[in-house]
This record gives structure tokens, sequence and C-alpha cells, in this order.
């Protein structure tokens, strides 16, 4: 059974009106996923620069950028499992700084083997961030606009997307490919911003019975609202099961959502880390394939918005996931096939800005379905287990495109075979979640999800029971 804690601490939390609190909270993870989205993106645009200075064929391109994505692997099982001991704020803290001299090392690399390693070291700290900064984001936004604020994550990952372009045409053609990657540096800035103004989880701090310091942070939550906080007298703050929550019965659940994201990260990821490449081995010279890659990731933070605003107009999560999972292998697919016929470029670009708008929308579903599964004391964790069970796909696609690429099978060939994990990914959520979870607090949705029997009762009859029925 998962720790049901009763504390005006949380209820106060999950009742509260919008504050600048909250705003000021939601600037800081906005800033680390600007970065994080940023630090993805400008390796695609670097790799035809590094593979020329280094000499590196397609498949040791791709090494490179599965690299980084085995640094968010391990990043994010690693880190995570420490945040839910030792608390979000100082472990967000050491990720930043890890990520930033990734990117310190990336830009300064001398050889391959440095530039390999350097972005297995900033890999660490992205895989890192994103458990740990959306369980702090998930456990200090009231109920209400919690499915709100959490896809405004990805949406910020996706701004990262546009400034990676814009740098690739405004730093890395007329400088170098090492300066996109030193701008990498700039999370070390953050690292401020989290230890003046970033609190700890309110729910970390009740389990952890450290519950002067959760008063004062709601108290800083208050004043925000104009109002004053203060514990009733007699109340009492009940922690069942104060020790750490086996994760055993929320595996399901954690393996569901990591191999739905593996599948699709297969697919994303690979054509990611080449997509300038591709539209530079069809004739176009760099600043187009730049300009064309630009286009098409830049609508991220429009697939995030989406995302977002889907998940609200339908019932169940799972129906927004596989929906937009399906429809946007759909139009990748239209884009593999154009560019295997020789069509014209801009229906491939139109095909997959499409796909990015639609399809990319999961993100923002994904991430608040997994920051809403489960109790406090494991939630880094299993939003860390299911992105590093996710990442597996990113660290597959780009090093198995590369070797198939250097075989000299032109891209056009390989890219009519390549979204069929996309597809399989579809499949998932159709399959293996039910219920819903909006509105819910989080105790109330965790209890359920490992007690799937308790979906019968009038108390919890809509939520999920990810793969228990």
């Amino acid at each position: 059974m998962p720790s049901i804690v009763s504390s005006p601490h949380l209820d106060y939390v999950d009742e509260v009106r919008l504050t600048r609190f909250h705003w000021v909270l939601l600037l800081g993870v906005a800033l680390a996923q600007i970065l994080d989205g940023y630090d993805f993106q400008i390796t695609s645009y670097a790799l035809p620069g590094f593979s020329k200075e280094f000499g590196l064929d397609p498949g040791q391109a791709g090494a490179v950028a599965a690299a980084g994505n085995f640094g968010l692997l391990i990043g994010a099982i690693v880190f995570s499992q420490v945040a839910d001991r030792f608390g979000r704020k100082p472990i967000f803290q050491v990720v930043l700084l890890c990520y930033a001299l990734g990117s310190l090392l990336s830009g300064l690399a001398p050889n391959y083997a440095v530039l390999v390693s350097a972005r297995f070291l900033a890999g660490l700290g992205i895989g890192a961030e994103f458990p740990v900064a959306f369980a702090l984001l998930a456990e200090l936004t009231p109920r209400k606009w919690r499915s709100k604020f959490i896809p405004l994550g990805p949406i910020m990952y996706g701004v990262g997307f546009i400034v990676a372009g814009l740098s690739s045409i405004f730093i890395i053609l007329p400088y170098s490919w090492r300066w996109g990657f030193l701008l990498g540096v700039l999370p070390a800035l953050m690292i401020l911003y989290v230890r003046a103004f970033l609190p700890e989880s309110v729910r970390f701090l009740v389990e952890k019975s450290r519950l002067d310091e959760a008063t004062r942070v709601v108290q800083r939550i208050a004043r925000s609202a104009g109002e004053v906080f203060s514990v009733p007298a007699g109340s009492q703050v009940t922690v069942r099961e104060q020790v750490r929550v086996p994760m055993r019965p929320y595996m399901t659940a954690v393996l569901l959502l990591g191999a739905m994201i593996a599948l699709r990260s297969i697919s994303d990821y690979g054509v990611g880390a080449f997509l300038p490449t591709i539209f530079a081995s069809q004739g176009y010279e760099l600043l187009r394939a730049f300009a064309y890659t630009l286009i098409i990731t830049g609508i991220q933070p429009l697939a995030q918005l989406f995302g977002g605003w889907f998940q609200d107009r339908v019932k169940e999560r799972r129906t927004a996931l596989w929906v937009t999972l399906w429809v946007g292998a759909l139009l990748n697919l239209g884009f593999a096939l154009t560019i295997f016929f020789g069509g014209p470029i801009n229906l491939a670009v139109g095909f997959q800005v499409l796909a990015t708008l639609i399809g990319g929308a999961y993100v923002a579903i994904y991430y608040t379905l997994g920051t809403e599964l489960f109790p406090t004391s494991i939630r880094s964790a299993a939003v860390g287990w299911e992105t590093a069970i996710g990442r597996t796909g990113a660290v597959i696609g780009p090093l198995l495109l590369g070797l198939v690429a250097s075989t000299g099978l032109p891209f056009g060939t390989i890219l009519t075979f390549w979204y069929v994990p996309a597809f399989l990914a579809g499949l998932i959520p159709f399959l293996g979640l039910r219920g819903q979870t909006r509105n819910r607090s989080l105790e109330a949705t965790a209890q359920v999800v490992a007690e799937p029997a308790a979906g019968r009762s009038a108390v919890a009859q809509d939520v999920i029971p990810a793969g228990g029925r």
C-alpha cells in the first residue's frame, strides 16, 4: 500500500489559488527545459561539422547522439532514486552542474573519444533533470492546475529546439559547431536560481516528518496568495508506512509507459539526430537543411500546447495517447514515402511538421499521467525508471540508423520502415491503460494504482489501474 498522508499542508497546497509563487516555480522548471531541449537538438545541427572535423562515418556520428541518450538513461535511474531519498532541490542543483560541465567539455573536445564521453556526461544531467523537475512541479502545483502546468515543461523543451535551430544558423554556420555546444554551459547559472528561489517539495518534507520546513514552504505559498497559513490546533499529520514504498505494485504502469516511450523514441530520436543530414543527402546546402529542420522542430511548443488541451477534452488519458501516437506515425510515414519517391520537399516538410504538431503532443500527456500515478516517496524514481526505459529507444535510434546508413542504404529507403516502432507504441495505451486521473489528489490516485481491487469502490472508481484489471 502506498503512503497515505493526511496533512493540512497538503490540503492547502492542493487547493490554494494560483499565485506568483507557482509562476516563479514554473519559470525555473521552464528554463531548465529550454536548455535541455537545446542540448538535445544542437547535436543534430553540430553533427555535420564534427563528422567532417573528426572524419566520422554515419555509424560513429550516430554513436555521439547515442552516447548522450545513454547518459540520459543512466541519469534518469541514478539521480531520480537519490532525489526520492535526499530531496528534489539538492539533486536539481547537482544535475544542472553535471549538464553544464558536459556541454563545456563537448565544445572543447579535441577528438572523437572525448566528444562521446562529454555527451554522455551532459546526458547524465539532462536525464536526471526530467524526473526531478517534473516530480517537483507536480507536487507543488494546485490540483486543478496540474494538467495545465506539467505540459508546459515539454512546451519549453520544444522552445529549446527553436533556440537550437536559430543557433545553428547564426552561430554554428558562421563560426563553428563547437560554439553550439559551449552555449550549453548556461545551465550553471540556473544553480543560483535554484538555491535562491526554488523550494523543496512539501510532500517530500511531510513524508520525511520535516514538518517545520514544510510549514515554512506552505507559509511562503500563503503569503504569495495574500493569506496566512498555520497548522490548526489539534490537527494531526498522519503518514502511513513512512518507510519507502515498494516499487513492485507500480511496475506494470512503469513498464507500459516506459515501453511506449522507448518504441516511439527509436523512430523520433533516430530521425531527429540525422534530420539536417537527411535533407543534405537530398542535395540541399546546409543552410537550407538547417532551415527545414528548424521549421519542423520549431512546432514542438505548439505540439505540447495541443497535447495539454487535448488530454482535457477526452475522458481517458490513454485515448489521448493512442490517438496522438497513431496519427503522428501515419504522418511520419507520409514524410518517409515522400523522401523515398523523390516527391516535393515542401510536401515532405509539411508531413513532418504535422507529425510533430499532432504526434509530438503525446509527450505532454505522458508526463502528466506519469507524475500522477505514483506516491510521493517513489514519484521521482518511478518517473526516472519510465524515462530510463524510454531512453533505451533514444540510444538505439541514432545508433541503429547511423549503422544502417553506413552500409550505403539511402535515407529514403531507410525511412520507409523506420516508423514501425512508432505504430507499435500507439498500441500500448490502447491495450494496457484504463481510466482517468484528472482532478484527483496524487495520494488517492497512487493508492488505487497499487490496489486495483479498490477500483471497484465508489471512492476510486475512475482511477487508472494500469495493467491491473
